[in-house]
């Protein structure tokens, strides 16, 4: 079992750390994407315009907000609005995804920081020091295990504050993989995309020293608004503003014959708040 070493800073004048090599890509049963690969161009792909929402809602919150994101991957979200009020805390189980990621923090003098930790894992005292006021997770937790799943939006659903949401985008189960996937598809579980994402002929495209990035099975669940809303429930938030959006695709072995993959958005409502605390209001004691 890795022993993870990590710190999560208690103010949001803290600064950022440096990932320990102890956590390492290959220690973890989920895919650790290698980041703006001529076989993975991920950099290259625009965010969507509905992203902004997200971004809009987290600056009405009071100055100094934390907004915890797990599988902040290279800090890419971060990195898009770099005059705002609220500090994002990351964390991924990718080293090198999470390198980039507190460089990225340094060079552009945010108060964000990036953990190399399995997000499952981080002891939730640690996780409420922050004190967070929100949380965003983007095309990251469809490709959790169901009980990662579970026990990731649960862990947050504990430390959020009621009112408080859990922003998302999730792969659709109207996206072309699931079409690919015919009658091999079986809904509410992972589904092995290996074949799907082609990985045979991938792999040909794919430098000697980099066909470790490559894993042996892609298994992904899709959603859609009635499992979104169940996740939803089971864990003690409340699923609405269900919206389907389109960003391209970053495999370019695919993106000729399927240019676009589809989204899911939700947010996550932690209940409660309207008639007391509410995390976009000022705390009043």
């Amino acid at each position: 079992m890795t022993r993870l070493h990590y710190h999560i800073p208690a103010e949001a004048t803290a600064g950022t750390r440096t990932p320990d090599a102890a956590l390492s890509e290959g220690n973890s049963g989920f895919p650790t994407f290698a980041f703006n690969k001529k076989w993975y161009a991920l950099g290259k792909r625009p965010f969507h315009p509905i992203i902004h929402r997200v971004l809009d809602r987290f600056a009405k919150l009071p100055k100094g907000s934390w907004i915890i994101e797990p599988g902040n991957g290279d800090h890419r979200l971060g990195r898009l609005q770099i005059q705002r009020d609220f500090c994002i805390a990351g964390f991924d189980i990718s080293s090198s995804a999470v390198a980039r990621a507190n460089s990225a923090i340094t060079d552009l003098g945010l108060g964000d920081t990036a953990v190399l930790a399995d997000f499952p894992t981080v002891p939730l005292d640690q996780l409420r020091q922050l004190k967070p006021r929100g949380a965003f997770s983007w095309r990251v937790l469809h490709t959790m295990a169901p009980d990662v799943r579970q026990c990731t939006c649960g862990r947050l659903s504990e430390v959020l504050p009621a009112g408080a949401s859990l922003f998302v985008a999730l792969l659709s189960d109207q996206s072309w993989e699931r079409q690919v996937l015919g009658d091999k598809y079986v809904a509410d579980t992972p589904n092995d995309l290996k074949d799907v994402m082609e990985f045979d002929r991938l792999r040909g495209l794919i430098p000697a020293e980099e066909q470790h990035l490559l894993p042996d099975h892609w298994r992904f669940t899709f959603f859609n608004e009635q499992s979104a809303k169940k996740l939803a429930e089971e864990v003690g938030f409340e699923a609405s503003g269900f919206e389907i959006f389109h960003e391209a695709n970053a495999w370019p072995h695919l993106s000729t014959a399927h240019p676009v993959q589809t989204w899911l958005f939700v947010e996550f409502r932690k209940p409660g708040g309207r008639n007391g605390y509410d995390a976009f209001k000022p705390v009043t004691v």
